[in-house]
């Protein structure tokens, strides 16, 4: 099986890509960041937020309380149920059947979870971390049997640029300027860039804000990227929505295969009256999918779980 997953080609993952529609949607109230990390909104006590819940299929969350929540989200124990029927041929007797529900083989069982601000649809059991609010706002859903098994999104990333010349005002900043300075360059504002970006991310996360949103990985190969240009390209011209793929190594030494669609980009300015573009780039609405390449059939409703996240009026409103 491992084989045959391994010669997966691009075409299979362009189909997969293909079959994924639709797109979450952001406030632009706050402003998360490559560089930064987002805190959490309304008052904080510090220390993170566990929730664990085994009474249905709709989960609903309160108001955080700090600034990383960890949800784990459970299913309880599996309920064995007995019926007995009544089968007669020459003398009436009694047999006992087992009903036992089984998983479909290459279908996740999926919880929701709800409050006031978003509702999103995840594998059960899951570990579930957030940051952030507004434009800001991120997860990452991890599976705790297979940490390669990711499923992540982040509504706002920040600075990139696409040229290094856009960078030279920001060293007559000082210390302040660094974290610009620092910033990866892209060649296009397409996935691609992101993945071919992938490592040094992680270590300029790990650099200013002491974690990484992104997953570690290594051998990142990319495999491509689709123009989509059916969200925020159609508002700004300026952004370029795209989804691609990619190979890699993960953290634990599995072979991976990985989904990500973005939209890419930002207003040409001269914010330094020098003569030429200095604005800063930025990611918005970044979905990604991290899997083992020998359970790649999952691919695809991880996708669809990081689709399905949704924002309410109040999140809309800033509220």
């Amino acid at each position: 099986m491992k084989k045959k997953i391994r010669t997966l080609t691009a075409a299979f993952l362009c189909m997969c890509m293909l079959v994924i529609t639709g797109c979450g949607s952001s406030d632009d109230s706050g402003v998360g960041g490559i560089g930064g990390r987002n805190s959490g909104g309304g008052d904080t006590t510090g220390g993170p937020v566990t929730t664990q819940a085994t009474t249905g299929d709709v989960i609903t969350t309160q108001a955080t309380t700090g600034d990383v929540i960890t949800t784990q989200v459970t299913t309880g124990e599996v309920i064995t149920t007995q019926t007995t029927q009544q089968v007669t041929t020459q003398a009436t007797q009694q047999v006992t059947t087992e009903a036992t529900t089984q998983q479909t083989p290459g279908v996740l069982e999926t919880v929701t979870i709800e409050n006031d601000y978003y509702s999103v649809t995840l594998p059960k059991t899951w570990t579930w971390e957030e940051w952030g609010v507004g434009a800001g706002f991120c997860f990452r859903c991890t599976n705790p049997d297979d940490p390669s098994m990711v499923i992540m999104y982040a509504g706002t990333l920040s600075p990139i640029f696409t040229s290094d010349q856009q960078k030279q005002p920001y060293y007559n900043l000082g210390e302040y300027g660094q974290i610009y300075i620092d910033a990866p360059v892209f060649a296009d504002q397409t996935v691609s860039s992101i993945f071919n970006w992938w490592e040094y991310i992680v270590q300029y996360q790990i650099k200013y804000q002491g974690y990484s949103l992104f997953p570690a990985m290594t051998n990142v190969v990319d495999q491509g990227s689709q123009i989509k240009n059916d969200r925020y390209h159609n508002m700004n011209a300026n952004f370029t929505d795209s989804i691609g793929s990619a190979y890699a190594t993960s953290a634990n030494g599995t072979s991976v295969v990985c989904i990500c669609q973005a939209s890419i980009g930002g207003d040409p300015m001269d914010l330094f009256a020098v003569g030429y573009d200095n604005n800063v780039r930025v990611i918005y609405d970044m979905y990604f999918v991290e899997c083992p390449q020998d359970k790649s059939e999952y691919v695809q409703q991880m996708m669809e779980c990081a689709l399905s996240l949704q924002f309410t009026e109040k999140a809309a409103q800033g509220n």
